[in-house]
């Protein structure tokens, strides 16, 4: 869950993942079929995030410090239910 407000969205390509960025400078994968967060990246206290965009296994995220980060992902995994 993300501490700060969600300032952009996006959704993969074939629908089973929603990508969200907020003002606590995080981003977070979730999943539609376990609707739960599987990843969480960039630490807290980073810049907040104000656009999302993915295609073919690449996220980008941009913010307020004037960067584009770019994560590159073969697939996604999700967590082991304990």
């Amino acid at each position: 869950m993300h501490l700060g407000a969600i300032n952009s969205l996006t959704i993969s390509a074939e629908g089973k993942y929603l990508f969200s960025g907020s003002d606590d400078g995080t981003v977070n994968i979730w999943s539609f079929e376990k609707r739960l967060v599987i990843q969480t990246l960039q630490q807290p206290e980073g810049p907040p995030i104000h656009a999302l965009a993915w295609h073919k296994g690449l996220l980008l995220a941009a913010g307020d410090d004037n960067q584009i980060k770019l994560y590159r992902y073969q697939k996604l995994e999700q967590p082991e239910q304990k």
